[in-house]
This record gives C-alpha cells, sequence and structure tokens, in this order.
C-alpha cells in the first residue's frame, strides 16, 4: 500500500504531512519536466466561467521566475497575478502565461468566456431570474445592465417593481415591458436595439438622466420623477400618458417628442403638469380623425398651433389668406366663443385666416374632407 507524508522509519506514526492535499494521480513511468508542468504549472483563475466584467488570473509560481503575458484585445502584463475589470466578450479567447526563471520557461494557457459586467444571458425571460443575469443577481437601483444579443430569451417584464440603474440594450437585442409591467431607471437609458414599452417606464434619478442612443423610442406611459432633469438626446414617441411629477424637469434638447394619435380608442395625452414642474421643448401632438367626409371637434392642448397645420392631411377651405380654395369658398373651420353672437347667434365664428391659431382650450367645429385626394366640391 501507499502512504503519504510518513516518517522515515518504517511502522512509525510520526511526522506526517501536516496540511491537505486536493488531488493524487499515480503515474507508472517518471514524467518529464513538459509533463509535469503541463498536468501542475498551469495558469488558474478565482473568476467564474464565463466571467461577467472581471477575470483574475495567476501564473504558475516557480522561484525567482519572471512572467510574460499576452491575451485577446491586445492584452500584455508582466506580474504574477493579474486581475483585469471593464471587460466585454471582445476580451474572450485565450491568455498565455511565458514563465522563466534560471533553470527553466514554459508557457502555460488558459481560455476564458468574457461577458459584460451585469449582462442578461437569458436561460429563460423572466427579468426578475438571478439566474438570467451573469454573476447571480437580481437588478436593483444600483445595477448597470447591458442587454447583448445572441441569447434565443429576450428579457421580459410582466410586472411592477422592476429597477434599475442604467441599461444598455445593444444592437440585435431587445427589452419588452407588457402592458401591466412597469420598471424604475435611476441612470441612463441607451437603446441601439429594440424597446417594446407598452406598460410604465418611469425616470426617478437623483442627477441628471439621459434618453439616449440610436433609435426611436416609443413609450406607452412615460413617467418623470427627476428634480435634476431628464435630457432626450433621439425623437420620443408617447402613445399612452406622460406625467411630469412635483419639481420634475424634462428637456427635449430640440429632438421631436410626439403624442401619438394613430387608432379610433387611443390619443397620447400629458397630465397635468404641477406648478412646480419644468418642460423645456416643442411637443408635437397628433389626432386621429377617420378619412371620411365629417364635421369633428377638436380643440389643441399645446399652443403654438395654427389651422394651416390642418391642411397637411385635409382641405382648409375658406374666404381669406391662405385658404384651399372651393366652389363655395365656405369656411370649413370656425371656432365657438361662449359671449360672441356669431352665426346664427350660436357663438360660432369662422376662421378668417389659416394663420389663425388654434387656440389652447378653444372648441373648433372642422368639416374634414378626407384627404388631400378628396374632391372638395363634390
Amino acid at each position: 500500500y501507499w502512504t503519504i507524508g510518513r516518517g522515515p522509519n518504517w511502522g512509525t506514526s510520526a511526522q506526517y504531512f501536516n496540511g491537505s492535499i486536493d488531488d493524487l494521480d499515480i503515474y507508472d513511468k517518471v514524467l518529464s519536466f513538459q509533463e509535469i508542468t503541463t498536468l501542475y504549472g498551469r495558469i488558474t483563475t478565482s473568476s467564474s466561467n464565463p466571467a461577467c466584467g472581471t477575470l483574475t488570473l495567476f501564473a504558475p509560481q516557480y522561484s525567482g521566475a519572471s512572467f510574460t503575458w499576452t491575451g485577446p484585445a491586445g492584452f500584455t502584463s508582466t506580474s504574477p497575478a493579474i486581475t483585469l475589470t471593464g471587460l466585454s466578450p471582445t476580451n474572450s479567447g485565450t491568455y498565455s502565461a511565458y514563465v522563466y526563471n534560471a533553470c527553466q520557461n514554459f508557457t502555460s494557457t488558459l481560455t476564458s468566456t468574457v461577458l459584460y459586467q451585469n449582462q442578461w444571458v437569458g436561460s429563460n425571460s423572466n427579468w426578475f431570474n438571478t439566474a438570467n443575469w451573469c454573476g447571480g443577481f437580481t437588478p436593483s437601483s444600483t445595477s448597470d445592465l447591458i442587454i447583448a444579443p445572441g441569447y434565443s430569451n429576450m428579457p421580459v417584464i410582466t410586472t411592477t417593481g422592476a429597477n434599475a440603474r442604467s441599461i444598455s440594450i445593444l444592437s440585435g437585442a431587445s427589452l419588452t415591458i407588457t402592458s401591466l409591467g412597469s420598471l424604475n431607471i435611476a441612470g441612463d437609458l441607451i437603446n441601439n436595439g429594440t424597446l417594446t414599452s407598452n406598460g410604465l417606464i418611469n425616470f426617478n434619478g437623483t442627477g441628471t438622466q439621459s434618453i439616449t442612443g440610436g433609435n426611436v423610442f416609443n413609450f406607452n406611459n412615460l413617467s418623470i420623477n427627476n428634480t435634476q432633469g431628464v435630457n432626450q438626446t433621439n425623437s420620443i414617441n408617447i402613445s399612452g400618458t406622460f406625467t411630469l411629477g412635483s419639481g420634475a424637469a424634462y428637456y427635449t434638447n430640440g429632438y421631436s417628442f410626439n403624442l401619438i394619435s394613430n387608432t379610433s380608442t387611443g390619443t397620447a395625452r400629458i397630465a397635468a403638469i404641477p406648478t412646480n414642474a419644468t418642460f423645456t421643448g416643442n411637443i408635437n401632438m397628433q389626432r386621429y380623425i377617420p378619412a371620411k367626409k365629417a364635421l369633428r371637434y377638436i380643440s389643441s392642448p399645446v399652443s403654438g398651433a395654427t389651422i394651416q397645420q390642418l391642411q397637411a392631411a385635409t382641405f382648409v377651405t375658406g374666404n381669406g389668406i391662405g385658404f384651399d380654395p372651393s366652389t363655395s369658398n365656405l369656411s370649413s373651420v370656425s371656432y365657438y366663443i361662449e359671449t360672441f353672437a356669431g352665426i346664427q347667434n350660436l357663438g360660432w365664428t369662422r376662421a378668417s385666416s389659416t394663420t389663425d391659431p388654434f387656440n389652447v382650450g378653444r372648441g373648433y367645429n372642422v368639416f374634414i374632407f378626407g384627404d388631400r385626394t378628396t374632391n372638395v366640391n363634390q
């Protein structure tokens, strides 16, 4: 039988090895130096595989040895132990350590898969499942998340209570929020992929936040609860309700902010704005109107609109400046003033020019001819 660590005298129980042994291999030959270094002189790591944004490697240790490391993305080092942070999938690959001293030299390698820190790995689509995030965690208001492509299951938020600090949706990846889902973001939202937001996204950070990225943002409900301000750096479409909280600030920075109205049952709106809240920029307000001849009663929720803007979609007839001609030249736009006798003493008066404003809170009676291919005289 074999005894490991016994004393020099046969049969004695003294002087045993005072420690522990992880592995034991017995060979029926004398191993060469290259065989020994291959078996035991290898790079080790304390990182998981895949590594989540951070990779720690240890070269084999020999007395008086020097080290030369090489690896993916141009990595080099001369330290016996290295810790690399802020890594991405471009850092995946084979790391080599050339170890040498006065007596020996050899090269050891280790191949590692590297992901972004806090990257989605998609075992299923459940946002709250810790197994779906590299490192095994539930995202919180301190988590900077990366949603990368290459997974059959992309994240879906179906309930309330989802949180993140920042979210970056990479090209080819997607994030979906269902009608019952909500997401709180304390940092930036960066969308270079696909964001489907049928629920609520709430920006609630304590510092300046940004809605940015290369793709247009389509939100259902969007809430701003940040007194330091949220900046828009791309076009935004709202199909539900836009809400500014008390003291909140929002800046369009010259980009389009559109309230969408594209169905007979869905028109976006802005909730009542607190007196201490700030919205800086222009708002484009749509109004869905069926494409057929009929009288429609409309009003404008925003200042700065004019009657002329109706001409982008339909004819606006009348007797004055800028109107589309018709046989009768009857005005297709009139508005109601409670104290004004107007037409047939009913409080209605005709628009005198297409430059007349759509005053906020004023009701307008508009005859819709259909689109601008319609014959206004029929």
